[in-house]
């Protein structure tokens, strides 16, 4: 009998433990109970198998307590992962699995040495069933609640709700949209009048700093130091400590998180999907999900948890597809689960768009052929500005909607970095090389803030991104924001070509 509780426990455990670990998230507890399912008959089909092969006991028991202990850590992966990001920011797959396989080892080979004990089924039943339970009564109330509207409808603008007498901090959103150039540049460097869209976003109080520059030409330089609130390198060479190394800022482990956090903040991740470095890790965080081809997000949230996902990726990128977050998506998940989460949140969204020129003249999707491009030539220009043209028509919609929501709302509407015209790649060559053309295409960017109008004097033109966040810190405590130098560096994704320096000198 205990090896059947030992099996029915640490089989659930892991899908119990999942639900736990994502409320908020709308899983799909019906795959999740037919992932488990499987699971257990497969487990109850091998003890029936090995019962009748192996008559003595003396082989069964070790057998099926290590069996079900590994099962159970299989799925341990992805917070193991998480537990070396938070704590020791490796970002490294490899090292990860090296520990995860190690552990696996230690403990799987311990079960095995103390299954020959009598009384050892009874007690790994007893913690098996312990572990499941707990996890049962985290994940309760989201199960519970799993028949709540999901919020996928087409989003209605309303009218505010009304103002609570209530005083509390306003929600925070900080939409991230990868390689949207400035209005100027738009202008000049691919004939695209945005004008109309910038004074639509005047008409509903925000503040556009149309001179603003990129600390850095890079995303995963630019990003950090947004995140950080501090340049995460200095000028000079070998300042660069490689391009993995900020994948924990841009998962969540960043000051500007822990801000919001300390004060109370519940924090919602939206990561870009398709450009695995902005994915959303770690407990304590709302991820919105991610969207796969071929594979739901239920399924897409489990496959993380183990190193099956790290290892696919690698020997068989094509088994599993991310899809781009597209901001209605991304949109109307942030608000299914805001609506769930009490007290004020923290969102950050990375569309990925409009450096993935995925949309056609009348908003189609064009499909790959506007996949991530490293620069734009002359004859694919059009792909940029249609993009561009769809996507305003997007925030336009979903932002009238978010505000009807949350009328008080702080929000950020912001790039990375701009764009990169011409015929090759501009990090191919020299910073020298660079003409001055080139040097503001890809430095100026969108740059757009909502604030409370008491906050909007501290707002200059010439904001950068290193300094978003301390405007945001100083707006919520009332006081003056301590910024930084609104300094732009040359920095290069290649790791040989480590070069950072002042574009003023």
């Amino acid at each position: 009998m205990y090896r059947w509780l030992t099996i029915l426990a640490l089989s659930a455990w892991p899908f119990l433990a999942f639900a736990s670990g994502n409320k908020g998230n709308f899983l799909d507890y019906g795959t999740m109970f037919a992932v488990w399912a499987a699971s257990f008959a497969s487990l109850a089909v091998a003890l029936a198998v090995l019962q009748r092969v192996l008559q003595s006991g003396k082989l069964l028991t070790p057998l099926v307590n290590s069996t079900c202990v590994g099962f159970a850590l299989f799925f341990t992966y992805g917070a193991l992962n998480n537990f070396l990001i938070k704590n020791f920011m490796v970002n490294q797959a490899r090292y990860a699995l090296i520990v995860w396989a190690v552990l696996v080892v230690v403990v799987v080979g311990s079960t095995w040495r103390l299954s020959q004990r009598s009384e050892s089924s009874m007690v790994l039943a007893a913690a098996g069933g312990a572990m499941a339970l707990l996890a049962a009564w985290g994940a309760a109330p989201d199960i519970i609640e799993s028949g709540v509207a999901s919020g996928n409808q087409r989003p209605e603008i309303s009218a505010p709700p009304p103002k609570s007498t209530v005083k509390r901090q306003p929600d925070v959103f900080f939409f991230l949209f990868d390689a949207y150039g400035r209005a100027d540049m738009l202008k000049a460097g691919m004939g695209y009048d945005n004008t109309p869209f910038l004074d639509q976003l005047r008409q509903r109080g925000f503040s556009v700093l149309d001179k603003s520059f990129a600390n850095f030409p890079i995303t995963n330089l630019s990003l950090s130091s947004t995140l950080n609130m501090d340049f995460v390198v200095k000028p000079g060479s070998g300042g660069k400590r490689g391009y993995l190394a900020y994948q924990p800022i841009l998962a969540g482990y960043n000051n500007t998180v822990r801000m919001f956090q300390r004060v109370g903040y519940s924090y919602i991740h939206a990561g870009s999907n398709s450009w695995g470095q902005s994915h959303c890790r770690g407990p304590g965080v709302y991820c919105v999900p991610a969207q796969t081809e071929g594979l739901s997000e239920t399924l897409s949230g489990l496959l993380a948890a183990t190193p099956l996902e790290i290892t696919l990726r690698k020997l068989a990128p094509k088994f599993i597809r991310y899809k781009i977050s597209e901001l209605p998506y991304v949109t109307e998940k942030i608000h299914a689960i805001r609506d769930r989460v009490d007290g004020p949140v923290f969102v950050f969204a990375h569309i990925l768009i409009p450096h993935e020129t995925v949309y056609r003249k009348d908003c189609s999707f064009r499909g790959r052929e506007g996949r991530l491009v490293a620069y734009i030539p002359e004859k694919k220009k059009v792909y940029y500005t249609q993009t561009l043209a769809c996507l305003n028509k997007q925030i336009m919609l979903y932002l009238d909607w978010l505000l009807a929501k949350n009328p008080e709302a702080l929000v950020i509407l912001q790039s990375d970095h701009g764009f990169t015209l011409g015929t090759d790649y501009m990090f191919s060559r020299p910073f020298s090389e660079w003409t001055k053309e080139e040097v503001a295409w890809r430095y100026a960017i969108l740059n757009s803030i909502r604030a409370p109008k008491q906050c909007r004097r501290h707002l200059y033109p010439t904001l950068s991104p290193v300094n978003t966040f301390r405007f945001v810190r100083g707006c919520l405590l009332g006081k003056e924001s301590e910024n930084l130098p609104d300094n732009s560096y040359f920095a290069t994704y290649y790791r040989d070509k480590i070069l950072l320096r002042d574009p003023a000198e």
